[in-house]
């Protein structure tokens, strides 16, 4: 069985035990989730109400994202969220999707505690993909750290091309001493994307290596805050935990990468 709607058999084939909220709700399972737990669109509104259980609705994946400051991105395409891939902002954590969904996570435990039956809780964080749009208290917490390095700082000549293209037009800010920040980072400073055979430079490499592990420990205090209310209900000894970490978007961006 898979969650994602990519993998997943289409509803209405006659293979819909394939989807796993639904064989656990035909097992009496409590099936509540929220976040990126299918890829949007596939299938269609998060496969409400088939999935999902009522007694809480599902909480969508939506979320905007760096502030648009540009009259166009890539190629002269339409400027978008993703046109500026970071962006470190005086906000509060739950102006952030993950900490949102993290509260509607809460909330179903609460709700699971007081129902005499099994339940099953799906999270699709959405951190550490991009784009970074980040509070500046974890940005911040990077602040002066010495980040290690790309294992492999040059590009595998046999890499295939999809693996350097944003399908959003991806761009990322270099921050500039003495120039003054915006909403957006720095509007004035200058921008970047890669492709095979125009790499990051350093400079630009430990910018982004520095914004991922601050989006991981954004996600990670999510986790912790709902593992803690778990916890406070005292399900944690009868709840399996799994998580589960997709790498198609931070191959090249997690500690072990090899192009940033």
């Amino acid at each position: 069985m898979d969650l994602q709607g990519r993998l997943s058999p289409r509803r209405g084939s006659g293979s819909e035990l394939g989807v796993t909220p639904t064989a656990l709700q035909g097992a009496n399972y409590l099936t509540l989730g929220g976040g990126k737990t299918y890829h949007p669109g596939r299938p269609k509104n998060w496969d409400e109400p088939y999935s999902w259980s009522q007694d809480l609705p599902y909480f969508p994946f939506v979320e905007e994202g760096c502030p648009v400051v540009d009259a166009s991105g890539l190629a002269g395409k339409p400027a978008n969220g993703y046109t500026r891939s970071l962006c470190v902002l005086d906000i509060a954590d739950d102006d952030t999707f993950d900490h949102r969904l993290a509260n509607n996570t809460i909330a179903g435990l609460r709700l699971a505690k007081t129902q005499n039956r099994p339940f099953a809780l799906f999270a699709g964080h959405r951190r550490p993909h991009v784009p970074w749009r980040l509070p500046r208290k974890w940005w911040d917490l990077y602040e002066g750290k010495d980040i290690a390095p790309p294992t492999q700082p040059d590009v595998y000549s046999d890499a295939p091309e999809i693996a350097f293209t944003c399908g959003d037009q991806c761009q990322w800010r270099l921050w500039t001493e003495g120039q003054p920040p915006t909403r957006a980072g720095q509007a004035a400073a200058p921008m970047a994307n890669y492709t095979r055979g125009t790499p990051l430079e350093p400079a630009f490499s430990s910018l982004i290596r520095r914004a991922y592990y601050a989006a991981v420990s954004l996600m990670d205090d999510s986790v912790g805050r709902t593992l803690a209310v778990l916890e406070e209900l005292g399900l944690e000894q009868d709840t399996v935990i799994i998580f589960h970490a997709g790498t198609v978007d931070s191959s090249d961006t997690c500690p072990s990468g090899t192009a940033i």
